[in-house]
């Protein structure tokens, strides 16, 4: 498990963090911040909040890499999307992160840009990517 402390967010506490370690102890956690979910189906445009909001973590289990949100208030993960090979991870305006599942678009609203930056620095550089 990372240090935690090594980003500090105001927006969360140290119970916050507490409750982040026994969320995922058994995950090693490579970047964490705080966003709301949002997705939108295929055939349309418009982004949709998914009313999921809270800790973002990219995680690491058994050489699989995770984007996971844990809800603040229940302290349970609400989302867990595999970040598999050539994973179509995108950044816009700097705060924004999406991606394209089987299902639908995914896209992530972050609370700070230094931590959006952080955060996406880290799943770009665990994605792995076939040669061309």
């Amino acid at each position: 498990m990372s240090n935690l402390k090594e980003h500090v967010h105001t927006i969360l506490k140290p119970e916050d963090f507490r409750m982040i370690k026994n969320v995922l102890s058994r995950e090693t956690l490579l970047a964490h911040s705080v966003a709301r979910l949002y997705y939108a189906e295929e055939d349309t445009l418009k982004w949709i909040y998914s009313e999921i909001w809270g800790v973002v973590a990219l995680t690491e289990k058994d050489n699989c890499h995770y984007i996971q949100i844990i809800d603040l208030e229940t302290n349970k993960i609400r989302f867990k999307h595999e970040v598999y090979r050539n994973f179509p991870y995108k950044t816009y305006l700097g705060f924004v992160h999406a991606w394209e599942s089987e299902e639908c678009s995914f896209a992530l609203s972050f609370s700070d840009t230094k931590d959006s930056k952080v955060f996406k620095d880290k799943v770009e550089s665990i994605i792995p990517y076939d040669k061309k």
